[in-house]
């Protein structure tokens, strides 16, 4: 990522999202060559090279292009895409094993998490597209600029402070006051949340939001797809650096937050995400670890 704008902590989140995905070219403990280009040519600052048709591989410029569509995208005109929005397009890209999605829709599970995560308004400036509609949501409510307060450098529309409350636990959260939590994740944190601004991150426990966020990475015995496995090692020292609190309810043997009803269906079709528990198998058939624990 030399010369590119990402932060160390979208760095060290993007190495992660890579070797979950089992790239072959992830072989040690930094961002190779190919995958520091890729992620630079999505996510340079003065200009999207996916939108000019430059170096971003075939499938690639095909999605951005219906993901943004650059002659309507306003977002695609300024500096980049707001903090908020740059760790969900590499949600979007991240694909369950870097195949080639040219000509591909996302997944089934991805399409289902990203349309109960977002569920927006209709996006007026996507009518007469091909984006499907799990994509126009997504898109309303990243990059609407007419109706997107973010994107005018105002506070964040009320949608987008529930969904990043729901995805984050912010500073304010007790169960991250005092803790280990590394400085990466507390500028990512604090870059999702916007604390100062965010009126639903305000509160004196560990809100529900932090609960459900919590449970939504961490409880495995309870979802149906991670049945007979549990976190891969990369998830759990994610896990472990985002939760370890003594106050953090996830981290206990049942999580309170969702103790007693199910695990909803995004949620579990988050968890299915992270964890492919088909696909780790130096997890399969353990226990979540001391650390993660």
């Amino acid at each position: 990522m030399q010369g590119s704008t990402l932060p160390s902590y979208a760095r060290q989140h993007v190495a992660q999202i890579w070797k979950a995905a089992r790239c072959p070219a992830m072989q040690g403990s930094t961002l190779p060559s190919y995958a520091r280009q890729h992620v630079a040519q999505l996510f340079k600052a003065a200009c999207c090279p996916a939108m000019q048709g430059r170096t971003l591989p075939k499938y690639a410029r095909q999605h951005i292009a219906q993901l943004c569509t650059a002659a309507r995208c306003p977002a695609m005109h300024r500096i980049t895409l707001p903090s908020y929005a740059r760790p969900h397009v590499a949600q979007l890209f991240m694909a369950a094993r870097c195949l080639d999605m040219e000509g591909r829709k996302l997944p089934s599970h991805a399409r289902q998490h990203v349309a109960q995560l977002c569920k927006a308004a209709h996006c007026p400036a996507m009518h007469c597209s091909m984006l499907p509609s799990y994509a126009r949501h997504h898109f309303a409510q990243l990059c609407t600029a007419a109706r997107c307060p973010a994107m005018h450098g105002s506070t964040l529309p009320s949608y987008a402070r529930q969904h990043v409350a729901q995805l984050c636990t912010a500073a304010r959260c007790p169960a991250m006051q005092g803790s280990t939590l590394p400085s990466f994740a507390r500028q990512h944190v604090a870059q999702l949340c916007k604390v100062a601004r965010c009126p639903a991150l305000q509160g004196s426990t560990l809100p529900s939001y932090a609960r459900q966020h919590v449970a939504q990475l961490c409880m495995a015995a309870r979802c149906p797809a991670m049945e007979g496995s549990t976190l891969p090692s990369y998830a759990q020292k994610h896990v472990a650096q985002l939760c370890k609190a003594a106050s953090c309810p996830a981290m206990q043997a049942c999580c309170p937050a969702v103790h007693g009803s199910t695990l909803p269906s995004y949620a579990r079709q988050h968890v299915a995400q992270l964890c492919k528990a088909a696909r780790c198998p130096a997890m399969q058939g353990s226990t979540l670890p001391s650390l993660a624990r």
